[in-house]
C-alpha cells in the first residue's frame, strides 16, 4: 500500500484573499528575487499546510513578443495578436522557509494549474488554453516545472523589455508551455477560432479547423482538377491560381472581373505565393495576375468541370461531418432553379441554372443549366443521378420487397392520369416501371434521401422515380396537376386536429402556421384515395399573417409525401417544408449582395463560374459562423487579405 505523506494531504491551494494581498506582497519580496510585482491579468495564489503560509504563486499576462513560443506555435503577427489572450504565464513560484520539503513545489504548481482555467474565465471573463514561463538556467534547472507538465521549448534571445525598450541582457532563459486542455496548443495553432475560445457564445461554433481545404483533397486540389483550356506556352499563372485568387475576391467583395483584378493587385507577396502563383524567377517576386488574364481565365475555363468539381467537394465536406454542425440521418435536398439575367448564350437565351440544396447548410452540392424554368422537370432525374453517384448512404435497414410501407411507390394502386408529367410519358399505375427518361440504375441509390421542391416538380415520374430508389419526397400539389390538387382539396381537413403549430414574429407581422397531417393508409380515409406514387401522407399548411393594423392574410397550400408517419411527424414535415426555402433564400442572396442580375460577366462561361464561385463563398461564409453574408464579405474586405485567407484555409 503507497502512503500518502501528510504535508499532501492537508496541502490547499486557494486565491489570495483581499485582506492577504499586504502580505502576500510583503513575502514576496521578501523571498523572490524578482520581488512582488505582477503584471497583466493578474491572480495570485496562496498555499498553505494545516493553515500555514508555505507558497506563493503568481500569474500574469503572457510576453508580448517570443520568438521561440511564436516559431513553436506558427504564429504570425497578427495571429499572436489574436491568440496571447489565451496564454497566461506564471510570473511568480515561491517556496517560503516553512515550506521547504521535496516535491513541494510541483505540488503547489499542479495545485493552481488546476484551478486556473476557471479562476481565470470567472476573475477576467477570458478562457486560457496554456500556461508559459521562464527560467534562468544559471539559478536553476527548472525541475518542478517539467514535474507538473511543461515542457521546454526553446531558449529566448536574451532580452529584457523595460518601459517599452527591449535590452540586451545576454543571459538567455528557457522558455516553458503547458496546455491547460488536451487541444489547447492544436488550438492556438489553428488558423481558425475553435468553439474552445468562446465559450459563452449562444450558439453552437462550427469549428473551421476540421474543414479540409489545403490538403490533397483540399479545395485547392479540387481547383487544380480543372482541366487547363490554354495552350502551355505563355502561361504564366497556373489555373487553380486564377480560380483561388478568384474565389478570394469574390468573397472579399468583388462581383465583376475588374474588381478581381483590383483585388488581385492589392495581395501582399506572401498572399499570392499562397493562392499558388507562380514566382517570377528574374524578378525573385509574385506577380499579380492582371486583369486580361484573369478575364481570359474566367471566360474560357471548363464551367460543367468546375461546377462538378467544387459541388462535389462541397457534397465529400459535408458526408464527411466536416460541413455539417451534427450528425444528420438523411440528406435532406432543396431542388429548384435560378435565372441568370445578365447572361445570356449565342442564341440570346438566359442562363438558367437548376441546382440541389442541403437544408440548414447553404450548401449547393450539385447544380447543372437548363434550358429553361420548363426544362427542370428533364432536369429532375440527372441532378439526382449526379448526386446519387458519390452519395454516402447512410446506415438505413434493409429493403424488404414483401413490405408493402416498403414497395417504392407500390400503394399507388391505380386510377385515372394524373401526371401531367414531361415529354408525354403515359405512367403506370403499379409504380414498378423503369426509371424515368431510361435512368437505370441499381435500387437503393437514393436512400437517406428527401427531395423538397416546388409544384413545378410535383410529377407522377418524378414521384415513381425517387421511390424506386428508395429515396423520399416532400412536395407541393397545385393547378398544374389539377386531379391530385381536387383529391387533395376533398379530404376531411375540417375535421382534422391539428398536428403542428408554430409561430414567428418579425418584419413588423406575426405570422401563425398551422399543419394538419392525414394518413393516407388510415382505413378511415380509404374513400379519399389519392393516387400518387408513393404517396404516404397528405398536409394542409394554412398561414396567418397578422399586422400591427389588425389586419390579417390567410393563405393555405396543399401537399403530399411519400415519408410515413413513423418517420416524419407533422413536427418533422413542418421542418422540412420550412426547410425548402432556404434556397430561395441563397437565390435572394446572390441577387442582392452578389448583385448576380445585374452582372456584365456576360461571355463565355463566365455567368455560370461566377454563380459556382458565388454558391461556394455562401458556403464557406456560413461554416465561419456568418449568418449575415454581406457582413462576411465586408469583414474579409477590410481585414487587409488576411480573413478571406483564413476562410480559405490558407
Amino acid at each position: 500500500m503507497v502512503m500518502v505523506s501528510s504535508w499532501r494531504a492537508s496541502l490547499v491551494v486557494r486565491p489570495v484573499a483581499p485582506d492577504e494581498l499586504e502580505r502576500f506582497d510583503a513575502q514576496l519580496s521578501g523571498h523572490h528575487w524578482l520581488g512582488h510585482r505582477l503584471s497583466g491579468r493578474v491572480l495570485r495564489y496562496l498555499a498553505t499546510i494545516d493553515d500555514q503560509w508555505v507558497a506563493l504563486a503568481g500569474f500574469g499576462s503572457a510576453a508580448l513578443s517570443c520568438a521561440t513560443r511564436d516559431e513553436f506555435l506558427g504564429w504570425d503577427r497578427e495571429l499572436r495578436l489574436r491568440r496571447l489572450g489565451l496564454i497566461t504565464a506564471n510570473q511568480r513560484l515561491c517556496v517560503l522557509p516553512a515550506g521547504r520539503r521535496p516535491h513541494l513545489a510541483s505540488a503547489v504548481l499542479g495545485g493552481c494549474l488546476r484551478r486556473l482555467p476557471a479562476d481565470h474565465l470567472a476573475v477576467w471573463g477570458q478562457p486560457v488554453l496554456a500556461v508559459e514561463t521562464f527560467t534562468d538556467p544559471a539559478r536553476h534547472a527548472g525541475s518542478c516545472y517539467a514535474a507538473a507538465g511543461f515542457s521546454p521549448v526553446g531558449t529566448s534571445a536574451g532580452y529584457a523589455r523595460n518601459r517599452g525598450t527591449k535590452l540586451r541582457h545576454g543571459r538567455p532563459k528557457v522558455y516553458w508551455l503547458r496546455p491547460l486542455h488536451r487541444h489547447g496548443l492544436t488550438v492556438l495553432a489553428a488558423a481558425f477560432d475553435s468553439p474552445l475560445i468562446h465559450p459563452h457564445r449562444g450558439r453552437p461554433v462550427v469549428d473551421m479547423n476540421t474543414l479540409d481545404i489545403d490538403g490533397p483533397g483540399g479545395l485547392l486540389a479540387v481547383l487544380g482538377q480543372v482541366p487547363e483550356h490554354r495552350q502551355a506556352r505563355g502561361i504564366r499563372h497556373d489555373l487553380a491560381a486564377l480560380l483561388a485568387v478568384a474565389t478570394a475576391a469574390v468573397l472579399s467583395g468583388a462581383n465583376s472581373t475588374s474588381a478581381i483584378a483590383q483585388y488581385a493587385r492589392t495581395l501582399t507577396q506572401p498572399a499570392l505565393a499562397t493562392l499558388g502563383v507562380r514566382r517570377n524567377k528574374r524578378t525573385g517576386t509574385y506577380p499579380a495576375p492582371a486583369y486580361q488574364t484573369l478575364r481570359r481565365a474566367i471566360r474560357s475555363v471548363d464551367a460543367h468541370a468546375l461546377d462538378t468539381a467544387v459541388t462535389g467537394w462541397l457534397h465529400a465536406q459535408l458526408t464527411a461531418g466536416r460541413l455539417s454542425t451534427g450528425q444528420f440521418t438523411a440528406l435532406v435536398l432543396a431542388l429548384d432553379g435560378k435565372t441568370v439575367r445578365g447572361a445570356r448564350d449565342a442564341e440570346g437565351n438566359q442562363l438558367h441554372l437548376f441546382a440541389a440544396l442541403v437544408h440548414d447548410e447553404a450548401t449547393v452540392i450539385a447544380q447543372h443549366p437548363v434550358d429553361s424554368k420548363t426544362n427542370e422537370i428533364s432536369g429532375f432525374v440527372p441532378l439526382l443521378d449526379q448526386i446519387a453517384e458519390r452519395h454516402h448512404t447512410p446506415p438505413n435497414p434493409p429493403h424488404n420487397p414483401d413490405d408493402p410501407d416498403d414497395s417504392g411507390g407500390a400503394d399507388d394502386s391505380g386510377g385515372a392520369d394524373d401526371s401531367g408529367g414531361a415529354g408525354g410519358t403515359s405512367p403506370s399505375n403499379t409504380g414498378t416501371d423503369a426509371a424515368t427518361n431510361g435512368a437505370e440504375a441499381a435500387p437503393g441509390k437514393l436512400r437517406g434521401v428527401i427531395v423538397t421542391a416546388d409544384a413545378l416538380h410535383t410529377q407522377r415520374d418524378h414521384a415513381r422515380y425517387l421511390r424506386e430508389h428508395d429515396g423520399h419526397y416532400v412536395l407541393i400539389a397545385k393547378g398544374n396537376q389539377p386531379k391530385l390538387y381536387a383529391a387533395l382539396d376533398e379530404m376531411p381537413w375540417t375535421t382534422t386536429e391539428v398536428g403542428h403549430t408554430e409561430q414567428e414574429n418579425g418584419h413588423g407581422r406575426r405570422d401563425v402556421r398551422v399543419l394538419k397531417v392525414i394518413d393516407l393508409d388510415d382505413p378511415t380515409h380509404a374513400h379519399h384515395r389519392v393516387r400518387f406514387p408513393g404517396a404516404r401522407q397528405a398536409f394542409l399548411i394554412e398561414r396567418y399573417r397578422h399586422f400591427p393594423d389588425g389586419t390579417m392574410t390567410a393563405a393555405a397550400i396543399l401537399g403530399i409525401t411519400s415519408l410515413p408517419p413513423d418517420q416524419a411527424g407533422p413536427a418533422d414535415l413542418a421542418d422540412i417544408i420550412r426547410g425548402h426555402w432556404h434556397i430561395e433564400v441563397l437565390h435572394h442572396i446572390r441577387d442582392v449582395t452578389f448583385k448576380e442580375d445585374a452582372s456584365r460577366i456576360r461571355a463565355g462561361a463566365g455567368a455560370r463560374v461566377m454563380a459556382t464561385l458565388r454558391n461556394l463563398v455562401v458556403s464557406l461564409l456560413k461554416r465561419a459562423g456568418y449568418h449575415n453574408i454581406a457582413e462576411g464579405r465586408r469583414a474579409a474586405a477590410w481585414d487587409r487579405n488576411r480573413l478571406a485567407l483564413d476562410i480559405l484555409g490558407l
